[in-house]
């Protein structure tokens, strides 16, 4: 019998779902981590993430050798070298839109504050540009801006999950009772002292310990997983009071109604990227909100006309995205979807957008690009008189 699935979703941007994952792993319960596995095997299929991530010997798992570096985020998977899994229940993180399957789950939804959660990505990647450019960048797989993108894929999440929505805030002030409640929410029953270690194994002090541990075993990797993570930091930087009060305004309504603290003049909540709905094919398997359907339709408000996202596709540079400190996986994401923008439009810039696409093929590709491009010259060559 297949064990009971829950689905953990969280938002991209830093929202310390990683620590109730690594609570889970204290608890003894299996957690395919499916960003760790996108990004650890890209060329797999489809594969399941646990079949990538964990391998059984007999009653017991061990993490795969090339996933060793969820550790900077998972204390346990440091400290720990088998695990004894329960095998009535499991867990999937995603950072993905919600679709069909997500629904037949348990699914629940782990959230920050955007208005710290996007400002901690952009120091994460380093971009080189003001905050207030870097939250109007297109969102690699949405072409949204930031706010936007961070709105809807909280309301799709929230409108599926129902009550089962966990705010990062909680944690940092009672993670007990919070780890008590969802534990409660989600049938599983522990003893006290079984909460209070996993609790205590997955604090931010054990987190860094592990991190620093980590950093022994693997000195060239210098990238910093665990910061403060400080509630409200936003307030505290006057030099992006700005762009948060742009972050404010149009996540209004949702954060209100979650509880959190926002201005009196907030947007209009409905989407309005029905062009990027309509012709982007990521959507195609999201479970949209039924307003969200609506703006697809062409039938549910205002929408933002392409024109915008066209532009920003014609004038688009390496140093651009470079600067907007993208990964080349991201880069290729976010070309992939201009290129479905181009073809929807017949805006013809398949030329422009090859041509970036090529600067950031992963290594096999480039390698596939080259060697073609040698047999053309080779071709062209003997053609020559």
């Amino acid at each position: 019998m297949s064990p009971r699935t829950i689905t953990l979703a969280s938002p991209i941007e830093p929202s310390g779902a990683s620590w109730l994952v690594n609570c889970f792993l204290e608890l003894g319960i299996r957690v395919d981590h499916t960003p760790g596995a996108r990004n650890l095997w890209r060329r797999s299929g489809d594969v399941p993430a646990e079949q990538r991530l964990w391998q059984r010997d007999g009653k017991t798992w061990q993490l795969h050798p090339r996933a060793a570096v969820l550790g900077k985020w998972m204390p346990t998977l440091v400290h720990r070298d088998r695990f004894e899994f329960r095998d009535d229940v499991a867990v999937n993180y995603v950072q993905d839109f919600p679709n069909a399957q997500n629904a037949t789950e348990t699914p629940v939804f782990f959230i920050r504050d955007p208005r710290d959660a996007i400002y901690s990505r952009y120091r994460r990647r380093q971009a080189n540009m003001p905050f207030s450019d870097y939250i109007q960048f297109p969102n690699p797989h949405s072409l949204m801006p930031m706010a936007d993108h961070w709105l809807l894929f909280a309301q799709c999440w929230r409108a599926m999950v129902g009550d089962r929505v966990y705010r990062f805030e909680d944690y940092k002030q009672d993670a007990h009772a919070l780890l008590t409640r969802i534990l409660a929410d989600l049938r599983l029953d522990y003893a006290p002292q079984d909460i209070v270690r996993a609790v205590e194994n997955s604090s931010l002090d054990a987190a860094k310990a592990a991190e620093a541990i980590y950093r022994a075993r693997h000195p060239g990797d210098w990238e910093v997983a665990n910061r403060a993570g400080k509630v409200g930091d936003w307030q505290n930087r006057e030099e992006i009071a700005a762009a948060v009060e742009t972050i404010g305004t149009r996540c209004g309504a949702l954060l209100s109604e979650l509880g959190y603290e926002v201005a009196a003049n907030v947007d209009d909540p409905a989407p309005r990227y029905g062009a990027q709905l309509r012709h982007l094919k990521m959507f195609n398997s999201v479970v949209l909100t039924t307003q969200a359907e609506r703006v697809r339709a062409g039938t549910g408000g205002p929408e933002t006309a392409p024109a915008s996202i066209l532009s920003f596709a014609r004038n688009l540079r390496e140093q651009d995205l470079k600067d907007a400190g993208y990964p080349p996986a991201d880069c290729r994401a976010l070309l992939n979807a201009l290129q479905e923008f181009d073809t929807a439009f017949d805006a013809g810039l398949a030329d422009h957008l090859a041509a970036l696409h090529a600067v950031f093929a992963d290594g096999a590709s480039q390698h596939m690009n080259t060697l073609r491009d040698l047999m053309r010259q080779r071709r062209e060559a003997r053609k020559s008189p």
